[in-house]
């Protein structure tokens, strides 16, 4: 015989931002008196209620005592489940007991988040429209089509005013007035600064209830450096140098550049300066102009210890900023 009975619970569909209860039998299955002596669980439970020979525990991970439950007893365990967003949630809580056949007695709640409204990409329910990686000249459009989940007509009236590198635009399926799906549509950028890129717009409805949708890109300079990180020489061989070597690629495939300056801007050793002619680097661009190598050499003279530096590359034209790619190593002693 177990402490809970079901194992498992699944409510089916609630509305986000709901607080949803999932009740199981409690039972002390020994015949002993058993301490519960702790609860765990996963993200989303709010709280748990434990009623148990007429006395109601009310309880959190946090705050939990001591249980103690006399042998044969019955009760109800009540599991409080937060509903975050749409889509399938799974909710597992961990019942601590002295029974040393069932130290720790778990359970699950299954719960889909769903809204008012559907919004579906590629016949998917989404709520966050990710364009992938960008760059701040690049433009992406998106569709996505918006349902009611009782599929009575609405109308979408109005959004928040987005940003001004997005563009959205709406119009229903049905064009004889309100209708039970529409299509959201419109494009994103350019002109979107480097780095992650999330904005989410509400729209009204005729409802009474709107919905959301979530854009979201990541921004990439037209141009990436591969390794992404600093160009690093690890250990270099004394009176031997080394040469490492920058790749250079544009992240639109139709985009062409042309290297046209590198200069070594910064060059330390053990944090002293050195001459930054030291250093040679060549160019060798591929063919058709998507991709070049940088190969940086450090000479065999160099002092031993840690060295440290960065170099700018610049672009022919105004199409592409400048890069500043970090190097460093150690020169053996």
């Amino acid at each position: 015989m177990k402490w809970l009975r079901p194992t498992e619970i699944d409510l089916g569909e609630k509305r986000v931002g709901k607080v949803v209860k999932a009740r199981f039998e409690l039972v002390n299955p020994t015949g002993r008196v058993q301490t519960i002596t702790g609860i765990s669980n996963s993200c989303g439970c709010q709280k748990v209620v434990i009623e148990l020979n007429g006395k109601t525990y009310e309880t959190t991970r946090e705050a939990f005592r001591a249980i103690e439950v006399p042998a044969g007893a019955e009760g109800e365990l009540e599991v409080h489940v937060k509903i975050p967003s749409v889509g399938e949630k799974l909710t597992e809580l961990r019942l601590h007991t002295t029974d040393p056949e069932s130290p720790q007695v778990r359970v699950q709640v299954r719960v889909t988040g769903v809204e008012k409204f559907t919004v579906e990409q590629d016949g998917r329910i989404v709520s966050e429209v990710y364009f992938g990686l960008m760059t701040h000249r690049m433009q992406k459009e998106l569709a996505v089509k918006v349902k009611s989940r009782d599929g009575l007509p609405f109308k979408i009236l109005g959004h928040e005013r987005a940003a001004p590198h997005l563009d959205l635009r709406y119009v229903a399926e049905k064009q004889d007035g309100a209708s039970p799906v529409w299509w959201v549509r419109g494009k994103l950028g350019p002109g979107l600064s480097e780095g992650g890129y999330s904005e989410t717009v509400e729209f009204t409805t005729d409802r009474g209830e709107g919905f959301s949708i979530a854009f979201t890109a990541f921004v990439s300079p037209p141009i990436r450096v591969e390794p992404s990180g600093p160009l690093n020489f690890q250990m270099v061989p004394r009176k031997k140098g080394a040469t490492r070597t920058v790749k250079l690629i544009a992240v639109r495939p139709d985009d062409r550049f042309e290297v046209e300056k590198t200069e070594v801007v910064k060059l330390t050793s053990n944090r002293k300066k050195l001459d930054t002619s030291k250093l040679t680097i060549v160019t060798k661009p591929a063919t058709g102009g998507h991709e070049a190598d940088v190969m940086v050499t450090l000479p065999p003279d160099l002092p031993a210890g840690m060295i440290t530096g960065a170099m700018r590359i610049t672009f022919a034209g105004t199409a592409f900023p400048p890069r500043q790619v970090a190097f460093l190593g150690f020169v053996r002693g």
